[in-house]
């Protein structure tokens, strides 16, 4: 992006912001009728989650990968559907890199650790 000045840039910056903001809402959407995808939660943080998963072992542990790649393939597709990438470096991609959260943790735990 060239350099603008002043008024100008603040101008295109709330622009693009306010078109971050529909995409992650309307991805949002998307999310919520998915069953591949959990959203964060205020899951309390005294749970340490990743250590729980890491504890799992044999079958239980196995079976977690899977879920994980629907949860971010979710995310993927919903981040592809709305655009929300195009400005991003590595697109959806990298962006899908980021949507592993307590919450799908824990249900990779619940899942395949009982």
């Amino acid at each position: 992006m060239l350099y603008v000045p002043g008024e100008e840039w603040a101008k295109r910056h709330a622009v693009a912001e306010q078109e971050r903001t529909h995409c992650r809402q309307a991805m949002l959407i998307a999310l919520a009728t998915d069953s591949r995808y959990l959203p964060e939660t205020s899951a309390p943080i005294s749970r340490n989650y990743l250590a729980m998963h890491n504890a799992l072992s044999g079958e239980k542990r196995a079976c977690g990968p899977e879920l994980f790649r629907q949860h971010e393939a979710a995310f993927l597709e919903a981040c592809k559907l709305h655009h929300c990438g195009d400005d991003v470096g590595g697109g959806c991609e990298h962006m899908a890199g980021y949507a592993l959260n307590a919450s799908a943790i824990e249900m990779v735990i619940k899942k395949c650790g009982t």
